[in-house]
């Protein structure tokens, strides 16, 4: 009956008999060291740097750590975040803000000036009232003729509004058909009612005269004539001069 009901004997119920050779295991070992120190050898040639971990990591060799390094992925040290634009620096002092003003203003409108009399005043173009005198004509004797050098003349304007007188035009007696030009000075050429100018015109090259031409040097007489930028005349003057005094 024992035998009927015993179980039969499985494969999992057989003894296993390992044998190890000690020097198998012993090339195993140095096989795996080998192995082991080539791998660490290559991580030291990338990375010196861990050359003292690794030699640490050697002589604490174990198969846990074998698989690990393996299978660990290297750390990667993260990016630095870039720093920070610095934020402009807004000056907002007294004078700055006076600076712009005075660069950004708008220039200040002329001041509106009242109108001189002069611009108020009607510029005469019809003579009646004005008054020319030639109280002097300076003179230079070279030996046998003499020579006009300068008139001291006097404008009178009684007119009831402003001339503007431009010349002169002096004609000597014995050159009657010679007419001289003196232009006016500026400061004569614009005369308001009742002002007056007077100044000593210089004559242009001078105007040369002799005695067989002009007669008794002690008694000239000599045409003045005051004309506008039209060439109109505006008054006359007439006069015998001593062009010799001796």
């Amino acid at each position: 009956m024992a035998d009927r009901f015993s179980k039969p004997d499985g494969a999992l119920d057989k003894e296993i008999h390992i044998r190890l050779s000690a020097r198998s295991v012993l090339r195993s070992f140095i096989l795996i060291l080998l192995l082991v120190s080539v791998f660490y050898l290559g991580r030291w040639s990338v990375n010196p740097s861990d050359s003292k971990s690794n030699e640490s990591n050697v002589s604490g060799f174990s198969i846990g750590s074998w698989f690990s390094a393996d299978t660990a992925e290297e750390d990667i040290p993260a990016p630095k975040a870039a720093p920070a634009s610095a934020a402009p620096v807004v000056v907002n002092s007294a004078a700055a803000v006076a600076e712009d003003r005075e660069e950004t203003s708008l220039p200040a409108p002329a001041e509106e000036t009242n109108s001189s009399s002069e611009s108020d005043e009607v510029i005469i173009t019809k003579y009646s009232k004005v008054a020319l005198a030639v109280s002097e004509v300076t003179t230079q004797w070279k030996g046998t003729y003499g020579k006009i050098t300068a008139v001291q003349y006097t404008i009178n304007n009684k007119e009831e509004g402003t001339i503007k007188p431009d010349h002169f035009v002096m004609i000597v007696e014995g050159y009657d058909d010679f007419e001289k030009k003196l232009p006016l000075p500026l400061s004569s050429k614009t005369i308001k009612a009742g002002e007056s100018k007077s100044a000593n015109l210089l004559v242009p090259q001078g105007f040369a005269y002799s005695e067989s031409s002009a007669g008794d040097l002690k008694s000239v007489k000599i045409i003045f004539k005051l004309i506008d930028g039209n060439d109109k005349e505006m008054a006359l003057y007439e006069k015998q001069y001593v062009l010799k005094s001796s």
